[in-house]
């Protein structure tokens, strides 16, 4: 079990202290606690395009959705205008034709 005494860290030397930050470096770069600039600027531009696909895809489905709505609205008022009008032709001919 090693004691983390100031001893044994003054014996570590150059050597040990290069081979002991070069190995934290590919465990860092490895699992992504540090990202190297062009990696960095790779992935922030995936990003960006994703970002804009979906920007254009809101756009399209805020124009579908406009759509459908004023189709709905038209629909809603033939159907009423047909209710009422199949209403009074019914009363029309309850009614003897008066």
């Amino acid at each position: 079990m090693p004691s983390w005494s100031p001893d044994q860290w003054s014996d570590i030397g150059v050597v040990g202290l290069a081979l002991f930050v070069m190995a934290f470096l590919a465990v860092a770069l490895m699992r992504g606690w540090i990202v190297l600039g062009p990696y960095h600027k790779e992935i922030v531009s995936i990003k960006d395009d994703e970002i804009a696909q979906l920007r254009q895809r809101g756009i399209h489905d805020a124009t579908a959705i406009d759509t459908l709505s004023k189709s709905m609205v038209d629909k809603n008022a033939a159907e009423d205008a047909t209710t009422k009008i199949l209403a009074a032709f019914r009363e029309a001919v309850a009614g003897g034709g008066r």
